[in-house]
């Protein structure tokens, strides 16, 4: 059997979040499912010295799998920018709610996630890419860079968020010719605007306005909220009509486990320094509801050094009780139960270049 799909379908495991395939190209073909055959009879093995062979072939069975197809949204709204512009604040200060993690580090955002906000008659989907890294070295700086570029083109309309309080660089310089290629509207978000004197953002703006592409300009505190109303009621007049592509009372497309692991992973980003919380990834192993509606949660801290699991667990184990704390917090307001979450610290030295850890957080294993 051929199974003709559009680009953008992701095939996944039985589970249902396992990714085995992503279709991102014109004519890519996969196999997901070997037939059978029905094996030859004693006719086959005939020949001018054998009339009638006992011999036959019962063939083989043909695989039965059970897959799930999903295709990846067409966002209405797709967010970039270069890492800690702010868009991951942005879109929950959009929504309202807490769907993307935040952190004043770098890398916080690893994998595109969606928010889903609705008002009235109108649903907008907002896109998260992670931030982009455009001298990506490191393998998992380059997974990042992709997932972001190849989500460009899957949304209706692009916010190029800026951070105001730094200066114009050879980086946007470069995010706007990737944004070039694509001839699409951009919306020019000028962020962190209560932090800097209004004179201070001129040169900024007058070097956006060389750019030769059409686009719109917004200035906001996404910590504030200043301003975000207007830009919310901009996305919401331009959206696009038609029927909802979410149920109205879905905030966001990832999976209760892995929104659960990307919590857990922002409390120790806050609370550790230096490189840990760029070498490491949250995992959450299981999850299950009791007949007394309180959930039990398992999570294993994968890093890559011996050394950091004193510097997690930190005295007598009180650093990692106090990141489980926040978190179970965090989670039992978001999920509206009773949690019970269990921490585990595992070494795995060669996790960040495990293909299979590349999966679990959304992104392409760099080739």
């Amino acid at each position: 059997i051929t199974l003709k799909v559009p680009v953008g379908t992701q095939i996944m495991d039985e589970d249902g979040e396992t990714i085995l395939f992503d279709l991102t190209e014109v004519g890519q073909k996969v196999v997901i499912a070997k037939g059978g055959n029905g094996g030859f009879g004693n006719l086959y093995f005939k020949s001018s010295t054998n009339q009638a062979p006992r011999r036959a072939n019962a063939g083989l069975a043909g695989v039965e799998r059970e897959i799930w197809l999903n295709l990846k949204l067409i966002a209405d709204v797709g967010l970039l920018g270069l890492p800690n512009a702010g868009k991951s604040t942005l879109i929950n200060k959009l929504i309202g709610s807490k769907v993307c993690i935040t952190s004043p580090k770098i890398q916080t955002t690893r994998t595109v996630i969606k928010a889903i906000f609705v008002e009235g008659n109108t649903q907008l989907v907002f896109m998260d890419t992670p931030g982009i890294f455009v001298k990506a070295k490191r393998k998992l700086e380059k997974a990042i860079l992709q997932e972001a570029i190849d989500n460009l083109i899957a949304s209706e309309q692009i916010i190029f968020i800026i951070d105001v309080t730094k200066p114009f660089n050879n980086d946007v310089e470069k995010i706007i010719d990737i944004l070039k290629k694509y001839n699409k509207k951009v919306i020019f978000v000028l962020n962190k605007v209560d932090l800097i004197k209004p004179e201070k953002m001129l040169p900024v703006i007058q070097k956006l306005q060389e750019y030769t592409l059409e686009k719109e300009f917004f200035f906001v505190s996404a910590e504030t909220g200043e301003n975000v109303e207007l830009l919310k009621k901009y996305l919401i007049d331009n959206a696009p009509k038609g029927e909802f592509a979410f149920d109205p009372e879905q905030i966001t497309d990832v999976p209760s486990k892995f929104l659960a692991a990307e919590i857990t992973r922002e409390k120790l980003f806050h609370a550790m320094h230096q490189e840990i919380p760029y070498n490491l990834s949250v995992e959450t192993e299981s999850w299950k509801t009791d007949s007394e509606n309180i959930t039990e949660i398992h999570q294993v801290i994968y890093i890559n050094r011996a050394s950091h699991k004193a510097m997690i667990l930190g005295k007598k184990g009180e650093n990692l009780k106090k990141i489980g704390t926040q978190s179970r917090y965090e989670l039992q307001e978001i999920f509206g139960t009773k949690m019970r979450l269990f921490l585990f610290i595992k070494l795995r030295e060669d996790w960040l270049e495990t293909v299979n850890m590349y999966e679990h957080m959304g992104l392409k294993f760099p080739k």
